[in-house]
Parts: C-alpha cells; sequence; structure tokens
C-alpha cells in the first residue's frame, strides 16, 4: 500500500470521525428515529443521487446531444493562466475537496438536517431531486466537453494526469458532462438548505468556495458550467421550498417563510 494510498484512508478516517462528533449521541438517536418518519423523503434522496449517477454512466453517454454550446467554452485561455501559476501541489488538495470532501458534506448535510429539522429536510431532499433531474436533462442535451478533454482549450488534464485521484476519476472520461457543474449545483443547494444555521452553513460556504476554483484549476469546467451551476442550485432550492410551501399542510414553520 502506497504512502499516498495510506494518507487518503486517513483522511476519510478523520473526516468521518468529524462527521460522527459533529452530529453527536444525541443526534445519531435522532437520525435514525426521524429516518422512520421520513422514510419517503429518504428514499427520495437516495433515488435522486443515486439514480443521476446511474444514468449519467449508463444513458447520457449514449444520447445524441441536441445542443453544442462553443459559447460556453469561453475564458479557457484564463484558466489555462491560472494553472500556470498555481504550484502544482494544489492538484492533491483540490481533489480531494473533488473526490472526498464533496459526497461526505452531502452525507453531512443530510443527517445533520434530518437529525433536527422534518421540514427543513424535507424541502432539502425535494430540493435535490430538483437538481438531480435538471442535471440529468442538461447533460443529455448539451454537449460541452470538459476543458482538460479538449484538446483546444490549452488546458491540462491535472486531475486525470494525477497518479493517485486520476484513477479514481476515470468515470469522468466521458463525451461531455461538463455543463452545468453538478459539484457547483448540489453544493448551492446544501449551502441554501442549511441558511440561518451559523457555523454549519458557513463550513458549508467554505467548502463551495474552495471547491469551485479547484474545478477550474484541475482542467474538469470552464467558468460558465460554475456560473450556471450557482444559478440552477439557487433555482432548485427555491423550488423545492415552493412545492414543499405549496403541498405541505399545517402550521407553517420560520424555515417555511423564510426567503432566499
Amino acid at each position: 500500500m502506497s504512502y499516498a494510498l495510506i494518507a487518503l484512508v486517513l483522511l476519510v478516517a478523520c473526516t468521518l470521525a468529524y462527521m460522527a462528533l459533529s452530529l453527536g449521541r444525541k443526534g445519531g438517536i435522532e437520525v435514525l428515529r426521524n429516518a422512520k418518519e421520513e422514510w419517503p423523503f429518504v428514499l427520495l434522496l437516495l433515488a435522486s443521487l443515486g439514480g443521476r449517477a446511474w444514468a449519467e454512466r449508463s444513458i447520457v453517454i449514449s444520447v445524441p446531444p441536441l445542443l453544442l454550446p462553443d459559447a460556453f467554452h469561453l475564458l479557457g485561455k484564463e484558466v489555462a493562466v491560472m494553472q500556470s501559476r498555481f504550484p502544482g501541489e494544489l492538484v492533491s488538495f483540490f481533489s480531494f475537496l473533488y473526490v472526498i470532501v464533496f459526497p461526505l458534506t452531502l452525507l453531512t448535510a443530510s443527517l445533520w438536517i434530518l437529525s433536527r429539522d422534518h421540514s427543513r429536510f424535507r424541502t432539502y431532499c425535494a430540493s435535490v431531486a430538483i437538481a438531480s433531474l435538471i442535471l440529468l436533462m442538461a447533460h443529455m442535451l448539451i454537449l460541452s466537453t470538459r476543458p482538460a478533454l479538449d484538446p483546444a482549450s490549452g488546458i491540462s488534464p491535472l486531475l486525470y494526469q494525477d497518479p493517485l485521484w486520476g484513477p479514481l476519476s476515470s468515470h469522468l472520461i466521458s463525451r461531455g458532462q461538463s455543463f452545468p457543474s453538478g459539484h457547483t449545483v448540489l453544493l448551492t443547494v446544501v449551502v441554501l438548505s442549511l441558511q440561518g444555521e451559523g457555523r454549519a452553513v458557513t463550513i458549508a460556504l467554505s467548502i463551495l468556495c474552495l471547491t469551485m476554483p479547484g474545478l477550474l484549476y484541475l482542467g474538469l469546467h470552464w467558468p460558465a458550467d460554475l456560473v450556471f451551476g450557482l444559478l440552477l442550485g439557487w433555482f432548485s432550492a427555491v423550488s423545492g421550498r415552493s412545492l414543499l410551501g405549496i403541498s405541505g399542510g399545517g402550521r407553517p414553520t420560520r424555515w417555511r417563510r423564510g426567503s432566499l
């Protein structure tokens, strides 16, 4: 086992330990209790994330795209300059954020919200479902090649070339799936779903702000992918709140009345 792999295992273990400590014993019990009560939304959340991942690997690649948006490939030279000026040691840092921290953030946010607020969790699940559907449709209909896979972009495939992180991300090498950025969309939903929660939303926002430049630096996305990712994440969060506000009965809560 290489030292890099050992370090990766230790980092993941530390992250999982932090998740457990952030929930605490009481929070863990609440997660189990609330999961039984909110099982339809738990299934919706799992189906949204898992279904999109499966569909993009199995279906999207074989579907002919309808749009070939060359306009989305703007600012490629600026990204290439960014790669040349940033130190190469950042590849491991940004790759860790992309491959490991992102899914753990989704998992931690889901458990944290589930342990504290039924209404917020339902809205969060609805928002993630809407975001996943939008991402799947966009990746099916729009062919936007990742910068690192476009020979004309001048952008280096830093993630794919890395001996440790490249093999862990081999599924990304496909015909496109660049527009919009799924990481940006879903992390934006997480941030807006944690609105008003102090330290939790600060941590989520910090992860989003660190992940976005990493997506450019690693050659995974164009700037337009990130901009539209932010907009679609906001739209998904607003739509989720509106959907639950219309269909949900009972006394409205501060969360439902809150605006973005």
